[in-house]
């Protein structure tokens, strides 16, 4: 489970249905939910691209495909 820094609530709620959390710097989360199909919502990181492909591959770990 992710939590806000600081058991803050969310950063801001973009619409009805999102909520938006800022982790720290370049990092954030951003979650659609889907009550129409229970359990389910859509989640999307948003994270420093260069850091975070550099990290994947320090490990062994490519992309198969990008999209920026």
């Amino acid at each position: 489970m992710v939590r806000p820094l600081q058991g803050d609530v969310e950063t801001f709620e973009p619409y009805n249905m999102e909520r938006f959390w800022t982790l720290a710097e370049h990092r954030h989360v951003y979650v659609d939910l889907r009550p129409e199909q229970a359990g389910h919502a859509m989640l999307t990181l948003l994270v420093d691209h260069d850091a975070f492909l550099a990290v994947g591959h320090r490990t062994g770990i490519e992309p198969e495909s990008e999209e920026t």
